[in-house]
């Protein structure tokens, strides 16, 4: 059973305003940072907000000028890549390992031409399997426009980790703080302990 004073009555006594006379000054230093940081982070969150909603705007954005300058088109999985020799004399093996690249490839009709290309993307897709695919107005393949929960979804993130960063910056600066003001208590209290074999009636 708890006795003596409530947290919230300890808390307000280590406020940088109290008259205590235990407080000492660097404890009032550490106590008003700590209660600027509380603030500055309670600020943040609206600014964050604020944040994410400009993201989201730019994104929305971004993705209406996609859709105005691509299409959407039905694409064929290859099962091999295509036997254009243009084609294969730069792409016939993987830069990676050097050995032949015989997926990844799709063809399409792009006014009334057949036009083929590499889809990284598609390399789940079985060979002949028809997918749905985003170019350009050169006909290059392009990644799809971002949809309205995609773009709420990264606002959201890029809401948050300004505020989580923000928020961790501040409470290293005050968890250093902290370190620092117990070292000046400890320094304090030890010169206080030696000081008490001096003193008359007070043998260490």
């Amino acid at each position: 059973m708890e006795t003596g004073p409530s947290r919230t009555v300890r808390l307000w006594r280590r406020a940088p305003w109290s008259r205590s006379p235990l407080m000492r000054r660097y404890d009032r230093i550490e106590s008003g940072l700590a209660l600027a940081v509380v603030v500055f982070v309670l600020m943040m969150v609206p600014l964050a907000a604020a944040y994410g909603t400009i993201t989201y705007g730019g994104l929305v954005e971004r993705s209406r000028l996609d859709r105005q300058t691509s299409r959407q088109v039905e694409a064929v999985v290859l099962g091999t890549a295509p036997g254009d020799a243009a084609v294969r004399q730069d792409t016939e093996t993987s830069p990676r390992t050097g050995e032949v690249d015989d997926g990844r490839w799709v063809r399409w009709m792009q006014d009334g031409q057949s036009r083929t290309a590499r889809w990284d993307p598609a390399a789940g897709a079985r060979p002949g399997e028809t997918i749905d695919l985003w170019v350009d107005v050169t006909g290059a393949p392009v990644a799809p426009p971002r949809s309205g929960a995609d773009s709420a979804a990264a606002a959201v993130v890029a809401a948050l980790t300004v505020w989580t960063v923000t928020a961790a910056a501040a409470g290293a600066g005050l968890y250093g703080l902290h370190r620092w003001a117990e070292h000046r208590r400890g320094a304090a209290w030890d010169s206080e302990w030696r000081g008490l074999g001096t003193t008359p009636g007070w043998p260490a």
